[in-house]
């Protein structure tokens, strides 16, 4: 049970990951480092984990020759447990920061749109930048087709992951 949570707690740190990197804060960009991964992220991912069902070496019985989970109250409470922290919990919190990173994307792309475009003139010894405003946010219609296929395809993506 623990290497199926592991698993699935990575998943959700690799999507908690993006959002952090999708942010305009650069303290939330600071936090997702390989070095923060490594050191502190993986180490308690599967510290917790393991934590998390020390319950069955207590609770858990060899009947028939497999071991399942004791009868009475600890059964319907395992049940409970692994619906929770198994099947409901990540993939609701991979959608909701999967969500939250393409959210920060589009935001970061209207920023980006609406950040005034600047030219350089150049004279002799002398280059001048001369700041534009951006002619609309949404560019050519060639690079909208583009950038909604973009963000379908992350959609897409985003709940293969979680649904997987």
């Amino acid at each position: 049970y623990s290497a199926a949570t592991i698993s699935t707690a990575l998943l959700l740190m690799a999507c908690i990951d993006r959002y952090l990197r999708s942010s305009s804060k650069v303290n939330y960009r600071n936090l997702a480092t390989a070095k923060t991964a490594t050191r502190y992220v993986i180490p308690t991912v599967i510290a917790v984990s393991c934590l998390l069902y020390i319950h069955i070496l207590f609770f858990f019985e060899i009947q028939f020759g497999q071991c399942q989970a004791a009868g009475g109250w600890y059964s319907k409470f395992f049940q409970f447990w692994y619906l929770l922290f198994y099947t409901l919990l990540p993939p609701t919190l991979m959608i909701i920061f999967g969500l939250l990173t393409l959210n920060n994307v589009k935001k970061q792309r209207q920023r980006l749109a609406a950040a005034p475009r600047a030219r350089a003139i150049t004279v002799p010894t002398i280059t001048i930048f001369l700041a534009s405003p951006s002619i609309g946010t949404a560019g050519s219609a060639a690079q909208q087709q583009r950038r909604q296929r973009r963000e379908s395809t992350m959609r897409k993506l985003i709940l293969i992951q979680v649904f997987t």
